[in-house]
């Protein structure tokens, strides 16, 4: 089975880059199976399937890279269910189904063509 690579972000908000990287990378590396997902609670039924590999937009990234795991990133406060972020989620996943996720993490605002790249890098590099 394909391994997924699941794109968030979010037309509407101006945060697109990284369903510009699914769009640039879904023809070129066909190991994969790219998804968008706007949603975080969409994102459980996906991370749930299979193995997934996600790519978002990280501020204050100043190089993309390779997260193992929602441990890397900063510590976030929820309180409610509408500050919910992708973050959030991941730790909640790890917690309670003691699975890994991978996530590429771009930096926001680098230019759509230098970002699939750096992605395909990164894709291309996984066993």
């Amino acid at each position: 089975m394909k391994r997924l690579v699941l794109c968030c972000g979010s037309e509407s908000k101006g945060d697109s880059l990284a369903f510009g990287i699914c769009d640039a990378l879904k023809k070129k590396l066909k190991r994969f199976d790219f998804a968008k997902c706007s949603d975080v609670f969409e994102m459980t039924e996906h991370l749930q399937s299979r193995e997934t590999i996600i790519v978002d937009v990280v501020k204050g990234l100043k190089k993309t890279r390779l997260f193992r795991g929602a441990g890397e990133f900063a510590k976030t406060k929820t309180v409610t269910v509408h500050e919910l972020d992708i973050c959030s989620l991941l730790k909640m996943l790890e917690a309670s189904e003691k699975k890994q996720f991978a996530i590429i993490g771009v930096p926001f605002g680098l230019e759509k063509t230098k970002a699939a790249k750096a992605v395909e890098q990164i894709l291309t590099s996984l066993p």
